[in-house]
């Protein structure tokens, strides 16, 4: 058995053994409470054997006990975990590197995930003028909200909720890990909170475990107008076109 730390945001567990039908099985659960995750969409991702060939995406979902199985022909594997909102289990994928498994021709791979909690984090950009869908081809694409952090890759904030007003691009972020955040556009020009113009540098922010307990981090939905007060929020104004 053999035991794999990646960074603070997930641990996994990759044990090999003889099977009849290779699969990919294991449990998902959470680190903070070690309570198993249900509903958690497991991704295992064949490696190719050539350039030319397709890989097979390969897909499973935990049930109540946590546990997931993908029958699995031999061969290399990438894994990874994706919690479906309103968790607020991290995604490791989104910040790190998938886990790799190997089914062999007489073997399986049982790997487990052990998910951090996380904290909700949001930059509301607020379009009063109703500059956005002037400026933009395709709806979410006038803005660009990226978070980055020094060991992290950098993540692309979807978007996740507009009214025609406001619009959230928002995503569950590490809690305790300096991050930064970078809002963009080529097509507006973009004003902070205080009014001035927004700056091109990277905004850095912490979240720290004090700011979610002081609220009790409730398990509501981040995709709605008004976000629940554990959520850390920039806002970011349209103010006109470029």
């Amino acid at each position: 058995m053999k035991i794999l730390n990646i960074g603070s945001l997930i641990a996994s567990t990759l044990c090999v053994f003889p099977l009849g039908a290779q699969s990919l099985t294991g449990v998902v659960t959470a680190a903070d409470t070690g309570a198993p995750l249900a509903g958690v969409s497991v991704v295992a991702i064949r490696k190719s054997a050539s350039p030319n060939q397709v890989p097979a995406i390969l897909q499973s979902v935990t049930d109540g006990n946590g546990r997931y199985a993908i029958a699995a022909p031999p061969g290399q594997y990438s894994i990874c975990v994706h919690p479906m909102l309103p968790s607020l289990y991290l995604d490791p994928c989104q910040w790190l590197n998938p886990v790799a498994a190997v089914v062999g021709a007489s073997t399986a791979s049982a790997v487990s995930f052990s998910l951090q909690r996380g904290a909700r984090f949001i930059v509301r950009v607020h379009d009063t003028k109703g500059l956005l869908p002037i400026a933009e081809g395709t709806k979410g694409a006038a803005v660009s909200a990226v978070v980055a952090g020094a060991s992290l890759k950098q993540f692309p904030l979807p978007l996740i909720f507009s009214d025609g007003l406001i619009r959230d691009y928002g995503a569950v972020v590490p809690i305790g890990v300096p991050l930064s955040a970078a809002v963009s556009s080529n097509t507006l020009a973009l004003a902070g909170a205080g009014g001035t113009a927004l700056s091109a540098a990277p905004m850095p922010f912490q979240i720290l475990p004090t700011d979610i307990e002081a609220t009790g981090a409730p398990q509501s939905p981040i995709t709605r107008m008004f976000p629940p007060p554990d959520a850390r929020i920039i806002h970011v104004y349209a103010n006109a076109l470029k």
